[in-house]
C-alpha cells in the first residue's frame, strides 16, 4: 500500500532475497502516494480502493518486465530494480515533489532559467549518443508523463531524452505533458532499447520510481531488464 517509492521497495524486497518465486506468487499494489504512476498505469486510482480490493481479490495477474539498473557507490557495483523509471537530470527534484506529472512544470522551469545541461555520453543498445541534454527518462510505464509509449511486458526501455527549450515553446511543452503526448514536443528525443549504458553525465542527480540516489559518483550506469520474471495482480 503506498505510490510508486513504496511499491519499489516492495519489487526490491522481493527480487534481492528470493532467488526463485514460488508459482502461486503475485504482487499487488493499493495505490496510496503521491504519484501512483505505475498503479495508474493498470487503471487503479487512490480515490476508487473498492475497484482495487475486487480486483485484489480476484486475482488476474499478468507476467511483466522488471527493470534492472546498476550503478556504482564508492566503486562497487549496487544493483537496483524499478518497475516505473529512472531518472537522470531531475532526480534531486523528483524525489522533493514526489514525482507527480504535473508537478514536473515548476522543475522543468527551474532548470531552464538556471540554464541546466548535462553532458551525456551513454551507449544506447549499439548507438553512441553524446549530447547535452536537461535530463532523460528510462522508462517501463508512463514515467511521470515522460515516456507515454512504454509498456510493462514488451521487453523494450524506453528513454526520453530531454534538450533545453526556447523560452517561448514552454508552454507547448506543458500542455503536451499533461496530455499524455510528451513525445510530440520537439524537445524531445525517444528512444527505444534493450540495454542502456550512461557512461558520463556529469554532476546530474539520479533517482529511481523516485527514490533519489545519494551517491555522487554513480557512474557508469547500466540498464536492462528482466523480462516477465514477476507475476503481478492487474
Amino acid at each position: 500500500m503506498g505510490g510508486d517509492r513504496a511499491l519499489n521497495d516492495g519489487v526490491n524486497a522481493v527480487m534481492n532475497n528470493i532467488e526463485t518465486l514460488p508459482e502461486d506468487f503475485a504482487m499487488g499494489v493499493v495505490p496510496n502516494g503521491n504519484g501512483n504512476d505505475y498503479a495508474r498505469f493498470w487503471g487503479f486510482t487512490a480515490d476508487n480502493y473498492r475497484q482495487t480490493i475486487d480486483a485484489l481479490i480476484a486475482r488476474r495477474v499478468r507476467k511483466i518486465d522488471v527493470g534492472v539498473c546498476v550503478f556504482q557507490e564508492n566503486g562497487i557495483p549496487r544493483k537496483h530494480y524499478f518497475l516505473n523509471c529512472i531518472n537522470i537530470g531531475m532526480g534531486d527534484a523528483m524525489h522533493l515533489i514526489g514525482s507527480k506529472r504535473l508537478s514536473l512544470i515548476p522543475v522543468i522551469i527551474s532548470q531552464i532559467f538556471e540554464r541546466r545541461q548535462f553532458n551525456f555520453r551513454m551507449k544506447v543498445d549499439t548507438e553512441d549518443v553524446n549530447s547535452e541534454f536537461m535530463s532523460i527518462c528510462i522508462g517501463k510505464a508512463w514515467g511521470y508523463g515522460q515516456t507515454p509509449n512504454a509498456v510493462p511486458y514488451n521487453g523494450f526501455l524506453d528513454m526520453s531524452a530531454i534538450t533545453r527549450p526556447k523560452w517561448w515553446q514552454l508552454f507547448e511543452g506543458f500542455w503536451l505533458l499533461g496530455k499524455g503526448r510528451f513525445l510530440n514536443y520537439k524537445n524531445v528525443h525517444p528512444f527505444r532499447a534493450e540495454k542502456i549504458v550512461v557512461e558520463s553525465c556529469e554532476k546530474a542527480s539520479i533517482s529511481i520510481d523516485g527514490q533519489y540516489i545519494k551517491v555522487k559518483d554513480y557512474t557508469p550506469v547500466k540498464v536492462e531488464l528482466e523480462h516477465e520474471v514477476l507475476r503481478f495482480i492487474i
